[in-house]
């Protein structure tokens, strides 16, 4: 596992080691993230050994940590690992729901233009730390329920109070993705009442000029026999005839209730 490119966050626990992957975030040289990354590890009662395919964040921030104030044992680094993770986390949750809060208050509100948003990039990584801390939970409620005996496994003992830590946060995640799919549907919503009321007032205006596109079409022949053809007023009578034409159109309209 340490040498396979293996993402999916999970936990295997043996006798007196553990072993298996959790999430963590890339990042280049210049401590810019990139979005989801993983680290494989292995652990027993006296090292740690981590793997990982490109720069990570939580895996680099607690090793200086660990450097200045060094840890009891593996297992507790094996713990905050888990804990910087949540860290960023609640982190990135709290800007998510200010971000959500405005966002809220602009469409209830119906200002600006709702089409730019921005609500696609923010569902997508809402998405991405539910999936996370979902396999987590998953993989640390395996994990405890497993056969392994807790003395001689060097986690076992810190499990529960982890599963508790990633339960909560995948509530908080399920909720965000919740609110900002709600979101997405109402602005969804307005967005198209919005085109359809375009459509309507065009349908509307196209009705009524077309009666007098019929009626100009039709004078516009060259043809013998035409309707005032030799009248001096004759323009003004097929002016006016269309004027006609339209105001009946739009009293029908009315009358039907389709203004």
């Amino acid at each position: 596992m340490l040498l396979e490119d293996e993402t999916r966050p999970q936990l295997h626990l043996g006798a007196g080691c553990a072993w298996g992957v959790i999430p963590d975030f890339e990042k280049d040289f210049e401590e810019k993230d990139f979005g989801e990354g993983s680290v494989a590890f292995y652990l027993d009662a006296g090292h740690l050994i981590t793997t990982r395919h490109h720069p990570m964040r939580v895996v680099d921030e607690v090793r200086e940590e660990i450097q200045s104030a060094p840890p009891s044992c593996p297992a507790d680094v094996f713990v905050r690992l888990n804990e910087r993770f949540i860290e960023i986390a609640e982190k990135r949750f709290a800007v998510f729901a200010r971000w959500l809060d405005r966002l809220e208050d602009r469409v209830l509100g119906e200002q600006g233009e709702l089409d730019k948003t921005g609500l696609g990039s923010v569902r997508r990584e809402v998405a991405r730390f539910h999936r996370e801390f979902a396999s987590l939970r998953v993989s640390y409620s395996r994990a405890i329920n497993s056969r392994v005996p807790v003395h001689d496994n060097p986690v076992s003992a810190r499990l529960p109070a982890l599963l508790q830590a990633v339960e909560d946060f995948d509530r908080d995640a399920t909720a965000l993705a919740e609110r900002a799919r709600l979101l997405y549907e109402e602005i969804d919503t307005r967005i198209a009442s919005a085109t359809n009321r375009s459509l309507q007032t065009l349908t509307i205006i196209s009705t009524l000029l077309l009666p007098p596109t019929f009626i100009v079409g039709a004078f516009g022949m060259n043809l013998p026999a035409i309707p005032w053809a030799a009248d001096h007023g004759g323009f003004w009578w097929a002016f006016g005839l269309c004027f006609a034409v339209v105001g009946a159109s739009w009293v029908a309209l009315k009358r039907y209730g389709i203004l």
